[in-house]
């Protein structure tokens, strides 16, 4: 068996939690925050079965697109305390995947 903690952005978190459900596939949502860009994050918190493995990887991968946005940067201006906003492009979405083994699950 493995536990998965799975990463991903809140727009993301809907299609994925849908999808997971159909196949039977239960989870755990964590309310988070990026550090980078800021933004709000989904923990999820998955225990799967060894053979469920590559499912669940595919399942992430086809629901967690990642995007391209654009974010207003700070751009010192030359002036003591000012600066100027200037637009960015930045790859987004997607998610950040951890496996690890899990030895078992004891409900109290």
């Amino acid at each position: 068996m493995k536990l998965f903690i799975t990463i991903l952005q809140e727009e993301d978190y809907r299609v994925l939690a849908e999808r997971l459900t159909e196949k039977g596939i239960y989870h755990t949502r964590i309310a988070g925050e990026g550090g980078f860009l800021g933004g709000r994050k989904v923990v999820l918190l998955s225990a799967v079965e060894d053979d469920a493995v590559n499912t669940m990887l595919a399942i992430i991968k086809e629901s967690c697109s990642e995007r391209e946005e654009t974010i207003l940067a700070e751009a010192p201006s030359g002036f003591i305390g000012m600066s100027i906003p200037i637009p960015m492009k930045v790859h987004t979405g997607g998610a950040v995947v951890m496996i690890l083994p899990l030895d078992q699950i004891i409900k109290v």
